[in-house]
């Protein structure tokens, strides 16, 4: 994929549940990358350890480091803070 693409995959979750196949997913897509930017909020499952639980703790931290995570702010719109950062990294 050329750089300033990119792939969105949402799945509404019941609470304090991890959609942890969603990384492993991309990371399979993209085997070739350096790193992979994901955007996530500040959900507390979004997170190495929910990985670790996940897969294992070898595999979710292999995992966790294909990523370099963007975590919303917790005040203001993230919305904008997305727009703002993808601009950037399409120049």
């Amino acid at each position: 994929m050329d750089a300033g693409g990119g792939c969105w995959r949402t799945r509404r979750r019941g609470r304090g549940t991890c959609d942890s196949e969603s990384p492993q997913d991309i990371a399979n897509h993209y085997p070739d990358v350096e790193t992979i930017h994901m955007v996530l909020d500040n959900l507390s499952t979004h997170s190495c350890r929910a990985l670790e639980i996940r897969y294992g703790v070898r595999a979710g931290r292999r995992l966790w480091r294909c990523f370099t995570v963007h975590f919303t702010p917790v005040y203001g719109s993230w919305l904008n803070q997305a727009e703002v950062e993808i601009t950037l990294l399409s120049r």
